[in-house]
């Protein structure tokens, strides 16, 4: 991944809103910002950018930024790392196993982009 590749999105300032590269995800405020978009459904983050953003931060930093700006509504520890990770797995990143791919919401499989299935046990994370 280049330090010049589009990783998120974000609608506002219209028009164009902003395009944030691995340079603006290295700057926590940027990620905060990004989050309360993306709380907002004004946001999108890309599978590289949650591969960026769980290589540079971690899951438990993610979830200490998402604290104030509670994206995901979550009751627990738990729940709050499942809404996370399911969000960077619906976007096409597996953070528990750092690859690529797709998700199948239905069968909760994840399938690698070399074809391998990894079936997710929420439950069980």
């Amino acid at each position: 991944m280049s330090q010049s590749s589009l990783l998120a999105w974000k609608q506002k300032p219209e028009p164009k809103g902003i395009l944030y590269t691995s340079k603006e995800l290295s700057d926590r405020q940027n990620v905060i910002d990004l989050f309360d978009a993306c709380k907002h459904k004004t946001g999108y983050i890309n599978a590289e950018g949650w591969q960026f953003l769980f290589l540079k931060y971690g899951l438990n930093e993610l979830l200490i930024i998402d604290l104030d700006i509670k994206w995901f509504n979550s009751l627990d520890l738990k729940s709050h790392s499942c809404d996370m990770i399911y969000e960077a797995m619906i976007a096409g990143y597996n953070p528990i196993n750092k690859e690529m791919g797709d998700y199948d919401d239905e069968t909760k499989t994840f399938i690698t982009l070399s074809g391998e299935k990894r079936f997710i046990d929420w439950d069980n994370l």
